[in-house]
């Protein structure tokens, strides 16, 4: 094969090395620091003001989304499973090159939500510290013999998705002096079923070592199916229930501009097995980042 001689000559920068040192770090960090669920909890929150019509309180979003990211690097990096041995090497990995790194930005990031509890109202913080807790007591052992709330299968999504949820959605009315109400308990349901199918998803490439570890991961291949089906029911069910909401009772007509989020995921739900790595660490958690669409489209027609 004829090749031209200014390539002979000056290669480039793919085939000097393949992909540049720079761009596999910068991937590597994106995917391993936790600062993508920060964004997805940032983008998450910022959607629910939107349908709730509230103005945002920046202090609570910083809250939200270091507070987020916390609990996920505490999980994660500083008390990561047996499991992730087999289930997440890569993470591992970078974890280890990288501890010094990883150290700073817990501290950035609990120094970032100590420093906005102060603008909050102490309601808000009773609750978010309650589903902090929540949030990392689901990585210990409660149960007897040494099990963990992440290993009951049924118990893990809800305990997650009720943290998202009551999360995303009471504390923005809470801070707001506001009280919950049926769209709010309507809209906490709505949530909670939107991000059930990204923690289902999530536990798909877990499987191998969640079985040699005993935890029953509900993606587990005699469970798969009907939970797939259960995801993709829910998600019908508050598109659904959300759509004549709005119709019966003249709820915002910004939810027709956020169960678009809805169908994406249902769309996700078609074919999740055997995806690439970045299918499960990227694609699901930007799905659940949709409602920034929503605040947008309410930021630029409001």
């Amino acid at each position: 094969m004829k090749t031209n001689k200014l390539t002979r000559i000056v290669p480039n920068k793919w085939q000097r090395g393949g992909t540049p040192a720079g761009y596999r770090r910068s991937v590597a960090f994106i995917l391993h620091s936790n600062v993508v669920v920060g964004g997805v909890a940032f983008c998450f929150m910022v959607g629910n003001y939107a349908l709730l019509e509230t103005a945002p309180s920046l202090p609570l979003l910083i809250l939200a989304t270091c507070g987020t990211m916390l609990v996920y690097l505490m999980d994660r990096v500083w008390m990561a499973s047996p499991e992730d041995g087999i289930n997440r090497p890569e993470r591992l990995a970078y974890v280890e090159g990288h501890r010094g790194l990883l150290l700073t930005e817990t501290l950035l990031v609990a120094g970032g939500g100590i420093a906005a509890s102060f603008h909050l109202r102490p309601a808000t913080l009773l609750v978010g510290a309650g589903l902090g807790l929540l949030g990392l007591l689901y990585t210990v052992p409660v149960f007897p013999g040494g099990r963990r709330v992440k290993s009951v299968p049924i118990l893990k999504p809800l305990v997650i998705g009720l943290a998202w949820a009551v999360g995303g959605v009471w504390l923005p009315v809470i801070e707001a002096g506001g009280t919950l109400d049926g769209w709010v308990l309507l809209l906490t349901g709505y949530r909670l079923l939107f991000i059930f199918p990204n923690l289902l998803m999530a536990d798909i490439p877990d499987r191998q070592g969640d079985r040699v570890f005993g935890v029953e991961n509900i993606a587990r291949a005699h469970m798969l199916e009907p939970m797939l089906q259960a995801a993709r029911f829910g998600l019908l069910l508050a598109g659904g229930g959300m759509l004549a909401w709005v119709g019966l009772a003249g709820g915002p007509w910004l939810v027709g501009v956020d169960v678009v989020g809805l169908v994406l995921m249902f769309l996700l739900l078609r074919n999740p097995l055997n995806r690439p790595s970045w299918f499960y660490g990227l694609v699901i958690d930007a799905v659940v980042a949709w409602p920034l669409v929503t605040a947008l489209v309410a930021r630029f027609t409001g």
